[in-house]
């Protein structure tokens, strides 16, 4: 990372473990072969609250590219590709895209080269653990700009919804810029983990990357 956003600070280099769902087709990108005995998989929300067996029973072993939109198995975003030979874009909404105060984001390409998956730092973005986080490294945090995104979903949305993840850019940036500025090509590892683990050495970690 050659620069780092405002209230960011550079971290000695580090590995990254990142989650994965559990498949039968070694990642590469196609649907299960049998979508029906693939319990393991459900054991993430994203991919219980979303799974069609009977879809991807009549899809088995497909690649994700000759599958239209609908049909891609929810365990695209929880990484279960990251060992396929070629790059793979698939179009996403914001999950807050339903609300109010995050509708104007628009739908994003998402784009993942080969042999890639995406780490995305949960605790990290979480308000309950985030301010400690913050403290513990010496990143800038503003927790006003927090209250003023709350004070924005209120008015926009009147509800009692709430959310648990950071949610004002500058303050995503600095912990997002700080967390990766630990991996290092050539010498950090990342290992995904669900069941089994895997470990390879980063060779070029890709920008952070934001919905909207």
């Amino acid at each position: 990372m050659t620069s780092l956003a405002d209230g960011a600070v550079g971290l000695r280099p580090a590995h990254l473990s990142a989650r994965v769902a559990w498949h039968d087709t070694d990642w590469t990108g196609r649907v299960c072969a049998a979508p029906g005995s693939n319990h393991s998989c459900a054991v993430l929300n994203n991919v219980k609250e979303k799974k069609n067996v009977d879809t991807e029973e009549e899809d088995a072993r497909k690649p994700w590219e000759e599958l239209p939109r609908e049909r891609v198995p929810p365990c695209v975003f929880e990484r279960a590709g990251f060992m396929r030979p070629k790059s793979y874009s698939i179009v996403r909404e914001h999950a807050y895209a339903w609300s109010k105060s995050h509708e104007h984001f628009a739908p994003t390409a998402h784009h993942m080269p080969a042999y890639s998956l995406e780490a995305t730092p949960f605790r990290w973005m979480m308000r309950e653990a985030a301010p400690e986080i913050a403290r513990t490294w010496g990143i800038v945090y503003d927790e006003e700009l927090e209250a003023a995104a709350d004070e924005y979903i209120e008015r926009s949305q009147p509800s009692n919804w709430k959310t648990a993840w950071v949610q004002d850019h500058r303050n995503q940036v600095a912990l997002l810029d700080s967390f990766f500025s630990g991996v290092v090509p050539g010498r950090s590892l990342v290992s995904s983990t669900r069941r089994t683990c895997r470990s390879s050495r980063i060779v070029s970690p890709g920008p952070a990357c934001f919905s909207g």
